[in-house]
């Protein structure tokens, strides 16, 4: 939708295509708008611009005689490809730059995404939904079910992806199909069900939602920080109705056995399975794996040494402050922007997993447990916010940005 008319000035043209490129790679709104603040500036145009993770709205000229657009857009998606392009794009706009080129390549990132073979994004979803349900003490017929359900998580959004209606509903069907499996299989074999549920629906749990949400309110961005969080409360609640609903299946007196924490050789593969199954899943630029593998361990060990002086909650402050503060060093050398290195590190802290078994806990009416859970949920987001802040704070201070504005100094990304 677009209030007055479409900006004719080639300039304020590109800046409203690499908007819609940012959303749509799934920018958060904070580095969005900084990034058409530092563009805006470099091109000589004088624009305001507002994001949220629905919506964007762009004021071209004098306050008093502005032109504005206004975009409803679906909610982006991870695509560390283009994300990468349109800042490309957007660094190298200036005079000597022909923009209505840029604008055409832009373009190209704005087109429907062509459809591939589910093969590889159907083994790199099974690989780390089994992964994951490693790291949280699952073996064997837990990590066989996780990957069943880490594939059919990719298969079915690419079955309902032209039905939205149908697609909203997706996560409470996974999770009821899938708690409903592991219950019924849980009478004769060694199953966890939790855990194997959880590992198969990893891919859903908002957990990288919930942390951008506060990391937004924390930075003054409170629409759309609360957008978001409502959002991960709403697809928390389907997750964790699917799975009690599906437990009901469970057979009388089937107990499950105790979780197996895994040792370190097994936790440092996992980890490294799991940053490699979004290698494809976030749509990742080949020179782009290496600094994503890089950031994920960074976040993990940061998480881990943190964690054995803070405690695993407020440990994830240290691993995200960790990789944000070494995300330019890892991303540098292939020209790419830092969130190809920060985004996998801080999904391996979200507080995702804790957030679903607080659910869990409040149906399967074990108030005490789900509200601990629900506590070390909100602490571990928080604490993840606060790293986020203090590493970009410091990466900006570093770079010595001009008082009061989102960006650095012409011509540099803001971070």
């Amino acid at each position: 939708m677009v209030i007055a008319e479409r900006p004719s000035d080639p300039a304020e043209t590109f800046l409203v295509r690499l908007a819609q490129a940012l959303h749509r790679a799934g920018s958060p709104v904070g580095r969005l708008e900084g990034v058409l603040e530092a563009t805006a500036r470099r091109l000589g145009v004088e624009g305001r611009f507002l994001a949220t993770p629905t919506a964007l709205l762009l004021a071209f000229g004098p306050v008093e005689a502005s032109r504005t657009v206004l975009l409803r857009l679906p909610p982006g998606e991870p695509d560390l490809a283009a994300w990468s392009r349109a800042e490309g794009l957007a660094r190298s706009a200036g005079a000597a730059t022909d923009l209505q080129q840029a604008c055409a390549e832009l373009d190209t990132l704005l087109q429907p995404v062509p459809r591939r073979r589910p093969g590889t994004p159907v083994l790199a979803a099974a690989g780390a939904c089994a992964a994951a349900a490693r790291l949280l003490g699952g073996t064997g017929w837990d990590l066989a079910l996780a990957a069943l359900g880490g594939a059919a998580t990719v298969l079915g959004g690419a079955l309902l992806a032209r039905r939205p209606a149908a697609a909203s509903l997706l996560p409470l069907l996974l999770a009821f199909l899938l708690s409903a499996a592991a219950h019924a299989l849980a009478a004769v074999l060694p199953l966890r069900p939790v855990l194997a549920v959880l590992g198969g629906l990893i891919l859903w749990v908002p957990g990288l939602g919930l942390t951008t949400g506060l990391h937004e309110i924390a930075a003054g961005h409170l629409v759309a920080g609360a957008a978001r969080l409502t959002h991960a409360g709403v697809v928390f609640l389907e997750l964790a109705f699917g799975l009690a609903l599906g437990a009901r299946l469970r057979p009388e007196g089937a107990a499950a056995p105790e979780p197996l924490p895994p040792g370190p050789a097994a936790t440092a593969l996992a980890v490294a399975v799991l940053a490699l199954g979004l290698v494809p899943l976030f749509r990742t630029p080949p020179r782009g794996v290496l600094p994503l593998l890089a950031g994920a361990a960074c976040a993990f060990l940061g998480a881990r040494l943190g964690g054995a002086w803070l405690g695993p909650e407020l440990g994830s402050f240290a691993g995200a402050f960790l990789v944000v503060l070494l995300a330019p060093l890892l991303t540098r050398r292939a020209g790419l922007p830092e969130a190809v290195a920060e985004l996998p590190g801080i999904l391996l802290l979200v507080p995702g997993s804790l957030g679903f078994l607080a659910l869990a806990s409040l149906l399967e009416s074990e108030p005490l447990a789900g509200l601990d859970a629900a506590w070390r949920t909100a602490l571990t987001g928080i604490s993840i916010a606060s790293g986020l802040l203090l590493g970009h704070a410091l990466r900006g201070a570093a770079r010595a940005p001009a008082p009061g504005t989102a960006g650095g100094p012409a011509g540099r990304m803001p971070a």
